[in-house]
């Protein structure tokens, strides 16, 4: 028995069909939007840094493209990004970031500090940013949640 549609095609009429060539190549270029867009976001991770756990914390869920993000390892290097930087170099940074915001707010500052960071090497950031006349106006600290603290 043949199936009937409810609406009668005619005969002569062809198959069409969805161009799947079409469809592999936008299924492609979303994998590699993905991958790069994945890859930029995890750009402020540093291998070995181990945040300190809290209790409790704020999901980081829609950050600020333009902060600035400052790693601290535990024997006090300075990383922005994958770059190792010293304090004199992260200072023009900072300031370079300012002159660059030209009258709008400054982009924010994150600090991720190893748990194993003595205190005075965070100070010393935030010293950085009262020295070049950086407002500080929204700083968070990176932590990780854990779940026996809770």
């Amino acid at each position: 028995m043949q199936h009937r549609s409810i609406f009668p095609v005619p005969e002569n009429t062809a198959r069409v069909a969805p161009p799947m060539t079409s469809m592999i190549d936008v299924v492609f270029l979303l994998i590699t939007f993905f991958m790069l867009v994945s890859e930029f976001t995890r750009q402020n991770d540093l291998a070995g840094l181990h945040l300190p756990d809290v209790a409790e914390a704020d999901p980081d869920e829609d950050p600020d493209l333009d902060r600035i993000v400052v790693n601290i390892t535990r024997d006090g290097t300075l990383h922005i990004g994958p770059n190792a930087v010293t304090p004199r170099q992260l200072g023009a940074e900072l300031a370079n970031e300012v002159r660059l915001a030209e009258g709008r707010v400054a982009p924010p500052l994150q600090i991720r500090a190893d748990r194993e960071t003595p205190f005075r090497h965070v100070r010393t950031v935030l010293q950085l940013c009262t020295e070049h006349r950086i407002r500080i106006w929204r700083v968070s600290f990176g932590a990780q949640i854990d779940e026996h603290l809770r």
